[in-house]
């Protein structure tokens, strides 16, 4: 089997890393269900969250590149964010051609609760770490990040 580990604590930090995986998504999906009967995937909160960050809204064509989808799948699913009462469109006020994606209160609502959970979660890994341990910590999830990254595309393939 390829899942061994030479050390105890190469084996530990692959069953934290991927059961901490799990319960930021089991959080984030049992936080999403039912809330105000408006029933919401990560994906779209994620949606809302990239939409959220613009005072005066994002277009599309700003959304898709946020968050590295196509144009069309983020004419979708805004428009089923839409139906649900969780954001509007409004022309843009420079360019008629343009469409605004704006969230509504409702929509800044669930972006709030995402957002507080993430800050819960940051908040509870820094307090646990020494002033001096924060630049070893922030060094080894850069290095996570840059492994996840460049070879996100050929560990889907292997799947």
């Amino acid at each position: 089997m390829l899942n061994s580990f030479d050390d105890t604590y190469a084996k530990e930090l692959s069953e934290l890393l991927v059961k901490s995986f799990d319960f930021v998504n089991q959080m984030e999906k049992g936080r999403l269900k039912g809330v105000k009967n408006v029933d919401l995937s990560i994906n779209e909160l994620h949606l809302l969250e990239a939409i959220g960050m613009s005072e005066e809204g994002s277009s599309v064509r700003e959304i898709a590149l946020a968050l590295e989808i196509t144009m069309p799948s983020v004419t979708v699913a805004t428009n089923k964010l839409e139906k649900k009462g969780l954001l509007i469109k409004i022309p843009d006020k420079n360019d008629k051609r343009v469409v605004r994606v704006v969230l509504t209160q409702l929509g800044r609502k669930f972006n709030l609760a995402h957002e507080y959970f993430h800050i819960r979660m940051i908040r509870s890994i820094l307090s646990q770490l020494q002033e001096e341990d924060k630049p070893t910590f922030m060094n080894a999830i850069r290095n996570l990040h840059a492994f996840l990254e460049k070879n996100s595309a050929d560990i889907a393939n292997k799947l």
